[in-house]
């Protein structure tokens, strides 16, 4: 396999991971906490902010596909942020389970990014 090929794999690899991470975390923010409301419809609207930064997430997983760099970047942030909104360092599942795999993956999209565009300079 030649590293064009390799380069695309991950590409595309981290783009669904990305995306499946932010929609399971989004649909489990928004309805873990509806039955506190209620349940139903109106107890899912009154938890909605609870999952607003997976929406931002889920945003972003979508930028991912049409600014492959900023957005890579901006999922880098986005989890070297949850480290600390949700203090990962004494949570293992928190670390391992969204925040390093957000920067890993961020950092493959911009790696694969730079790689691209230094290839295309170079034909």
């Amino acid at each position: 396999m030649d590293t064009a090929r390799i380069t695309h794999f991950l590409r595309i690899i981290a783009r669904i991971l990305i995306t499946a991470i932010a929609i399971f975390f989004f649909m489990f923010a928004l309805l873990s906490g509806a039955e506190e409301y209620g349940g139903g419809i109106s107890g899912i609207i009154q938890n909605s902010p609870n999952a607003l930064p997976w929406a931002l997430l889920l945003v972003l997983a979508g930028a991912t596909y049409k600014w492959e760099k900023g957005s890579g970047v901006i999922v880098v942030l986005f989890g070297l942020f949850m480290l600390f909104a949700f203090n990962a360092w004494n949570e293992p599942f928190v670390l391992f389970a969204i925040s390093l795999p957000l920067i890993i993956l961020g950092g493959i999209l911009v790696g694969t990014s730079v790689y691209t565009r230094k290839n295309r300079q170079e034909s």
